[in-house]
């Protein structure tokens, strides 16, 4: 009997990890193709998500890549190099400082979502601690959206 009731924990954390997931690449999804009106040519350089999201979040604005300290986020000199390139002599629109607070915020939550998974992962919190158990996840509903091309 003990050993069916740890199955079944186990198989709804393992859920929740997927839930967790799924939550997080679309998210990560979101921020991508909105952050891309901004700097489309971040993509094809830094193919890592969790990176790409890194540098949205710490950086922001591509006027200020060039003065960032990107040695903290990304791995070599030669990406550094690109993407500061890139910054300069991108194709992409200004956006409002609303879009970009609203981006980062998004990125501050596939942040804590990550964080949470990793702590899931190592077994040191139960989901229904943070409240994944009940859908009231930390974080759910609070970003602004807005539709594409807004704020050129």
């Amino acid at each position: 009997e003990k050993e069916k009731e740890e199955e079944k924990e186990e198989k709804e954390e393992e859920g929740k990890e997927f839930d967790l997931d799924k939550d997080i690449n679309d998210k990560i999804m979101k921020v991508k193709e909105w952050y891309g009106w901004h700097f489309p040519e971040l993509q094809k350089i830094v193919k890592n998500d969790l990176l790409y999201i890194q540098l949205v979040r710490t950086v922001g604005f591509t006027h200020l890549y060039n003065d960032a300290d990107l040695e903290e986020i990304l791995p070599d000199e030669k990406l550094i190099e690109e993407v500061k390139d890139a910054s300069v002599i991108t194709m992409g629109t200004d956006i409002t400082d609303l879009d970009m607070k609203n981006i980062q915020n998004l990125c501050d939550q596939i942040h804590d979502l990550c964080c949470l998974r990793d702590d899931l992962i190592k077994g040191n919190i139960k989901g229904e601690e943070e409240g994944w158990g009940n859908g009231e996840g930390k974080g759910e509903g609070k970003e602004e959206e807005k539709g594409e091309g807004e704020g050129e």
